[in-house]
């Protein structure tokens, strides 16, 4: 698989038909697995709906209208959600970067409960040597028969970077 240069602001589909990509004003995004027929305002507006509310790892609280209006200062460069049977064995990570510092964030959950993704956005600063190296690993759901490829597809996108 191989990420081709784009020229334009249409979506654009793998060869196997698995990920969605999108091109707006020249920023690739990847959303893949649950999330790879979402547009990026759709992602802003699940994690608003699905990682809102206490964080009982970092203490915070996030309001859902307070986090899509926190989400308005980034673009989602990558989207990854994949929820099993009944929301078993279920994960996510969120690759996103600031609109003026260029900074890049990430944020992934996980859950094996009735509760789901609930109060796990949580921005982390990560930087971009890291997500190119070796080091960089993406958990996948344990539902996610395309684990393999979403891997690779995360891989060579965060090359371009």
């Amino acid at each position: 698989m191989t990420l081709d240069k784009c020229v334009n602001n249409d979506k654009i589909r793998t060869d196997d038909g698995g990920s969605l990509r999108y091109v707006i004003e020249g920023l690739i995004m990847l959303f893949l697995a649950d999330l790879k027929d979402y547009t990026e305002q759709e992602v802003k507006q699940h994690l608003s709906n699905e990682y809102a509310g206490k964080d009982g790892n970092h203490g915070t609280q996030n309001d859902k209208g307070e986090l899509l209006k926190l989400l308005d200062e980034y673009n989602v460069l990558v989207g990854y959600e994949s929820v099993g049977n009944w929301g078993c064995d279920s994960s996510s990570y969120f690759l996103l970067q600031n609109k003026v510092t260029l900074e890049y964030f990430e944020t992934s959950g996980s859950h094996c409960s009735c509760y789901g993704f609930e109060g796990q956005f949580y921005l982390s600063p990560v930087d971009v040597t890291y997500l190119k190296s070796d080091k960089f690993y993406l958990g996948c759901g344990g539902y996610d028969d395309d684990s393999d490829e979403n891997r690779e597809s995360v891989k060579l996108f965060l090359q371009t970077l």
